[in-house]
């Protein structure tokens, strides 16, 4: 009844209003933080953030900007504990979504003078206010954890309009924090860390919140094509700097192994044992080690607990972006190979960074870094703002919008204005509340007027051109059948993925071997990102890609093998493990029924024996190799497991692969476990195979290596 309404709308929004009272006089101005009760702090806030919900918006935005000030001193004091001012954080992007969104600009800029702030004198002797931070930085990380908070709590599409100054202020911040120089107050201790342990802090916390903000722009609204360019260089730039001046040394190979249950480079030990025990023939074994490395897969976290897990993290948001197929277009400025005039890609730098945290990164860093690989070699074959500049130009046709590649955007109405200094524009804006913030926070593109002058209007046109093709690669969908795409896919898996996983084959190490491992899950998370993209449009990608990516990694096995040196004895059944693990759930979990038996086929007659005839030799894709026989069973078996059935042209294919590894002779184990697969899968065949395995051991009775009666027994 409209009484009881009236009833409880005052209730909630007396509550709400003692709610803000309660915790102004918790946490009023200018009070000692060592006063504080954290504890009813937190209450307060978990009060606050169901009464908000249930509250009327009006009554929200009568008391909203007293309640934004109380929840900016505590996420952004540098006293707050982390739960509370995560809770603040959380409690302040409920307020923005119930209340007045709009105040959200005014709040952002607030809180990024906290980042961008400078150093207080004598703040590099301060005291400890918890993990080797200053007061200031302890604020700095108030403020981008509040950030990252914003972004993440569906605030991310009206965040990544300031992505441009937010890129600025985080790789200005990691500059002053990597401890590589004495210089700038860089060494420790400095203006916000007093120890290692501060800086890696501020950086971990840094990369977080770019990741957040960047992973926050819509389809409706991209990146623009110069912010994800600079975000791409502070990514790869983190990256790189952690493995060259490492803030966290890396624990030895003998205090790992001391530790019971550790886990760090579990997959070396454990193919080591099994080198000793089973010369690697046995079909059982390699069935664990592509358990083994499934279970590795798994482990990939989202967190980032380390510096260059959390720029790993960040790296892959920014390529899962929309419009981050553009990064393989955006020029970086620097140098390519040596001997090579064209300068490298943003995705290009970004890619040789990632391959190199997976070798000589940390466990997590791996982890992410193989997710953030494979998200970025997806983006290479979505639709780029570059293929579309032409298409929606306005006013200008094609000339226009490639002009507008190359044209400095300096429209002073822009949203996601870059500024190249961080607070370069000191007039107040007319629509800013709070007196402590300036016109240069992270929305101060939108605080200054609108200029007339000819220069300022065609670039603003300029930029139109390049947000509109922005915008439609951004919204366009994945077309897997057009012309080109399989080339454009075999590039890709052969410059991401499989060049390098050649090349770690070649060369024995542990290194190589968490290199391999990394690249195969990253060749798992690439199909993956791939399939979910492909299926927006209702089609799964076609079953012809994914078998010629199965037929490059086996290929890369075979090559090196065959090589004169080949592969050390600890790492081919490593790199089988991992061949197996692309096989099983990056190709046959994202094929339907009839690409599975396209892929059987296709792994009977031309990857690994091929027809004499040489038929299949020109389809695209494809690569005629020859791996040894127990690998080609092993992988056969694998298909065949996951198909419930198979047709009759299919199963006399396999039947004629079976009896010609039968009669090599090398790998009668194997035969016999893939012969039974077969016959499971298509019992018109059993009979025949029974009678050539029992054939076969009449002929060899007796004989050393062939298979006895219980490898047969299967069969029957």
């Amino acid at each position: 009844e409209p009484e009881a309404a009236a009833r409880l709308r005052l209730r909630a929004m007396a509550t709400f209003q003692a709610l803000a009272d309660r915790l102004a006089h918790l946490v009023p101005h200018g009070c000692d933080p060592s006063a504080i009760d954290q504890a009813a702090v937190f209450d307060t806030l978990a009060e606050a953030q169901l009464c908000l919900r249930r509250t009327d918006p009006e009554d929200v935005r009568a008391r909203q900007r007293g309640f934004e000030d109380a929840l900016l001193r505590i996420t952004c004091g540098g006293w707050a504990g982390p739960a509370v001012r995560r809770s603040a954080s959380d409690v302040l992007s409920v307020l923005f979504s119930v209340g007045n969104a709009v105040a959200l600009y005014s709040c952002v800029n607030e809180i990024m003078t906290h980042v961008t702030a400078v150093p207080e004198r004598g703040s590099a002797s301060k005291p400890n206010v918890g993990c080797g931070l200053t007061r200031q930085g302890a604020a700095r990380i108030g403020a981008l954890e509040c950030v990252a908070r914003l972004a993440r709590g569906g605030h991310g599409p009206a965040l990544s309009g300031g992505a441009g100054s937010f890129v600025a202020a985080v790789a200005k911040l990691l500059k002053s924090t990597d401890g590589s120089s004495n210089t700038s107050g860089r060494a420790f201790p400095n203006a916000w860390a007093l120890t290692p342990d501060g800086a890696r802090a501020l950086r971990r916390c840094a990369c977080r919140a770019l990741a957040a903000v960047v992973g926050g722009a819509s389809r409706d609204r991209p990146l623009r094509a110069e912010v994800r360019t600079a975000a791409a260089r502070v990514v790869s730039d983190a990256i790189a700097h952690g493995l060259v001046h490492p803030l966290r040394s890396r624990p030895s190979s003998s205090s790992v192994s001391s530790r019971p249950g550790s886990s760090v480079d579990l997959i070396a030990r454990e193919l080591e044992e099994t080198a000793e025990k089973s010369g690697h023939s046995c079909a059982r074994e390699a069935f664990s080690l592509a358990d083994l490395t499934g279970d590795r897969e798994r482990m990939i976290p989202g967190a980032g607990r380390t510096v260059q897990a959390a720029a790993c993290v960040a790296a892959g948001a920014l390529a899962s972006t929309p419009g981050g197929s553009g990064l393989w277009g955006d020029e970086v400025g620097r140098s390519g190979r040596a001997g090579s005039a064209k300068p490298k890609s943003a995705a290009e730098e970004m890619r040789d960074a990632l391959r190199g945290a997976l070798e000589e990164g940390d466990e997590e860093t791996r982890g992410c870094a193989a997710s953030a690989l494979g998200a970025l070699a997806a983006a290479r074959l979505y639709p780029s703002e570059h293929t579309h500049a032409s298409r929606v130009a306005p006013d200008g046709g094609a000339e226009g919008a490639e002009g507008a590649e190359d044209a400095d955007d300096t429209s002073g109405g822009a949203l996601d204005d870059t500024p190249t200094k961080i607070g370069v524009n000191k007039k107040k804006p007319t629509h800013h509340r709070r007196s402590s913030s300036s016109g240069g926070g992270l929305f101060g593109g939108l605080m200054r007027g609108k200029a007339g002058s000819d220069v300022e209007s065609s670039a603003a046109h300029q930029a139109a051109a390049r947000a509109a093709a922005a915008t439609a690669a951004a919204a366009a969908p994945l077309d897997l059948d057009g012309p080109g795409v399989d080339r454009r896919w075999m590039e890709t898996i052969e410059t991401c993925f499989v060049r390098s996983f050649r090349d770690a084959c070649r060369s024995p190490g542990p290194d190589r071997r968490r290199a391999r491992h990394g690249l195969a899950s990253a060749m798992v998370r690439f199909t993956a990102c791939v399939s979910e993209k492909s299926l927006e449009t209702g089609k799964s990608v076609p079953a012809r890609l994914l078998v010629g990516m199965t037929s490059r990694v086996y290929g890369a096995i075979g090559e090196t093998i065959a090589e004169g040196g080949g592969m050390a004895r600890e790492d081919a059944p490593h790199a089988e493990a991992c061949a197996l693990h692309v096989l099983r759930r990056g190709v046959i979990a994202r094929l339907d029924e009839p690409g599975r038996g396209s892929l059987l086929r296709s792994l009977a007659s031309t990857i690994f024996f091929r027809d004499d005839d040489g038929s299949d030799a020109e389809k695209p894709g494809m690569v005629n190799i020859n791996v040894p026989g127990d690998t080609a069973m092993r992988a056969i078996a694998h298909a065949l497991a996951a198909v419930t059935r198979v047709d009759d042209d299919t199963a006399d294919a396999l039947c004629a692969v079976v009896f010609r590894a039968m009669d090599s002779g090398g790998c009668p184990d194997e035969v016999a476990v893939c012969a039974a697969q077969l016959a499971h899968s298509a019992p018109r065949a059993s009979a025949g195979l029974l009678r050539r395995f029992v054939e076969k051991i009449s002929a060899n009775a007796g004989a050393a290596g062939t298979m006895d009666a219980a490898a047969v027994a299967a069969v029957a």
